[in-house]
């Protein structure tokens, strides 16, 4: 017999409760109330009525475990992926794409509510998200941790907040190809006895595997990450595969014994067989990728979204720009044609180091890369160099942009910045913060992972 839910205060309890679904949360869950609080429900839909079960009850919000559906959303679809709901790769794949789309818009939106309460005040031009027309097979690189199960190796991705592996071996938003030189690739290893790491019994070598596809060029590049250095058989893999898919040009092996890091890759890596690199493409810009580069993960809607950034722009061709967070310096030297200069800090020196070769491989004579923090580089470039900026493009990571640089904005001259954000909250809480001394014109949400909660924006400030 279902029973209603008083108090839980623990996890476990098999008692359940039936909810209604009001809206899509931050991470893809559906958000209904008890007693005012919000409920978390993964897998739940908005305008669907549900049976729950409580996990885990906080102060503010509460954790529940979806039981069974008794009202569905029309909007609800079945998921392509027999993985979904184990595998943490996607959250909305039981979503129609075209309200997968208006509900990023309305996470924007939310998020705004949220943190600015007049923000309508704000007469903020908030425009419908931009989606793909096809929503399937768009990532240009896979990176997954491996297991060995039975005697083969295998590789897959994590539950959702556990260390739980997901074994899997096909994903629909990976490029096919992806797929299947990763099939091939679990096989040869499984045939040469190259076994992956068991950090239980210190056994076996192989920890991670990288895929990466140029769209561009059709090229595909390899990593296998090692715990230790042993090389053997491993030639014999890279020839077989190379034989098997020639689109294979560049195969490598980096040793990462550092169980502690966060880090995909360990210091030294190993060209086994074929070129250092790959080449990419963005618009007409060419660039090299070697296993630790960066680069955007949708060759597709990259284009698209550094197109909004030069929309955003309006550039006139005599703008002195900042490209705060450059990484590869890819979103200035895009727009690098369009403007009087280019300059671009990261913290990360090996992302420098790219930015840098990329504006000589493009032949571009109005970029500088510096590495260092824009709080500080700003300045120096301002007062020693007499380098006044008339855009700041800043695209920050999830934790959004830093204290230190939202005060600098906040007191320097800067006409406008173009804010390429990659999580609704965080840049809510920074426009809130900007609005004082910026007008926010526009908001263009942009669908960069489709299936997933990720949503990406592109937001235009003029000084007021």
């Amino acid at each position: 017999m279902k029973k209603v839910v008083k108090d839980i205060k623990t996890k476990g309890s098999n008692e359940t409760i039936t909810l209604n679904v009001k809206k899509l949360g931050i991470n893809g869950e559906g958000i209904g109330y008890y007693k005012q609080k919000p409920v978390f429900i993964e897998g739940a839909l908005p305008n669907e009525t549900v049976e729950v079960s409580f996990t885990n009850e906080h102060d503010r919000y509460i954790y529940a475990k979806l039981i069974h559906i008794n009202k569905r959303s029309p909007k609800r679809i079945r998921p392509v992926c027999k993985y979904f709901g184990r595998c943490g790769g996607c959250q909305l794949q039981h979503l129609d794409y075209d309200e997968q789309l208006a509900m990023k818009k309305e996470l924007v939106v939310g998020a705004l509510k949220k943190y600015i309460p007049n923000y309508k005040k704000l007469n903020i031009d908030i425009k419908d998200t931009i989606g793909m027309s096809d929503p399937y097979y768009y990532r240009n690189k896979a990176q997954m941790p491996t297991a060995f199960n039975g005697d083969q190796i295998v590789t897959g991705l994590y539950e959702s907040g556990s260390h739980k592996l997901v074994y899997i071996d096909y994903c629909w938003v990976q490029h096919d190809l992806i797929n299947q030189i990763m099939t091939k690739l679990k096989e040869l290893l499984t045939r040469e006895g190259i076994r992956s790491y068991f950090k239980k019994h210190d056994s076996g070598l192989v920890r991670n595997i990288m895929v990466r596809h140029s769209f561009y060029t059709d090229e595909a590049q390899v990593c296998l990450v090692f715990y230790k250095k042993d090389l053997k058989g491993v030639e014999t893999v890279a020839k077989d595969l190379m034989k098997s898919f020639p689109q294979v040009k560049s195969f490598y092996v980096n040793i990462n014994g550092n169980l502690k890091s966060h880090d995909l890759f360990g210091k030294q890596f190993i060209q086994v067989a074929g070129k250092k690199t790959i080449y990419a493409k963005i618009g007409d810009l060419t660039y090299k990728l070697s296993p630790r580069s960066f680069f955007q993960l949708n060759s597709e809607q990259t284009t698209v979204l550094y197109d909004l950034v030069k929309k955003a722009g309006a550039f006139s061709g005599t703008e002195k720009v900042i490209d705060a967070y450059c990484g590869a310096g890819t979103i200035g030297q895009y727009i690098a044609s369009e403007v009087d200069s280019i300059r671009g800090m990261d913290i990360t020196s090996s992302a420098i180091k790219d930015a840098k070769e990329n504006m000589k491989l493009n032949r571009l004579k109005n970029c500088y890369y510096e590495t260092g923090t824009a709080e500080k580089l700003v300045p120096k470039w301002v007062n020693e160099d007499g380098y006044i900026p008339d855009v700041l493009i800043t695209d920050p990571p999830r934790t959004g942009i830093d204290q230190k640089l939202i005060d600098l904005l906040l007191k320097t001259p800067i006409k406008k910045i173009i804010y390429v954000s990659c999580n609704p909250s965080t840049l809510a809480k920074n426009l809130k913060e900007l609005s004082h001394s910026y007008n926010i014109v526009s908001i263009q949400p942009l669908d960069m992972f489709p299936q997933t909660h990720h949503v990406e924006s592109v937001v235009r400030l003029e000084r007021k």
